[in-house]
């Protein structure tokens, strides 16, 4: 195979992974009125569970203001808290709120409600194939990204 052709089906494949992604969770997180980058943010900050704007902006690639901004209306809404640094003043941390994690809680439940029975029907050792070949895949485009 060509490596154009391989680039192609590469970005063929990513898109309908992204597009895929989007039909499964936009009934969800649509219930509470935020975006599919908003809660992934919200997830972000979740498994860091304290970081800084900064760190969140550079993970998703997102400019310092835009990503300012977009906590700024996470904090409104209520999902997450900002606080500044005590030793430097330009930095600000983020963490989920109450109603946050409570809100995270709720999609995962959700989540597992709708496909927890498909997901359990993979056995053991297909799970874990499938897991790895996800990795690769997060490798091959961090790698990808290591280039820019």
């Amino acid at each position: 195979m060509r490596l154009i052709d391989l680039k192609n089906q590469a970005w063929a494949s990513f898109r309908d992974i992204e597009n895929s992604f989007q039909k499964l969770l936009s009934p969800i997180y649509d219930q509470y009125n935020i975006s599919s980058l908003q809660l992934r943010v919200l997830s972000y900050i979740h498994t860091k569970k304290k970081c800084t704007i900064g760190e969140v902006g550079d993970y998703f690639g997102i400019a310092g203001g835009n990503i300012s901004n977009l906590c700024k209306k996470l904090e409104l809404d209520g999902y997450l808290t900002r606080t500044r640094s005590t030793q430097d003043r330009r930095v600000v941390f983020v963490s989920l709120s109450p109603k946050g994690k409570r809100t995270l809680n709720k999609i995962v439940d959700t989540l597992e409600d709708l496909y927890g029975e498909s997901i359990h029907q993979l056995d053991e050792s297909e799970a874990r194939e499938v897991f790895k070949h996800m990795d690769q895949i997060v490798a091959f485009l961090d790698d990808l990204v290591r280039l820019r």
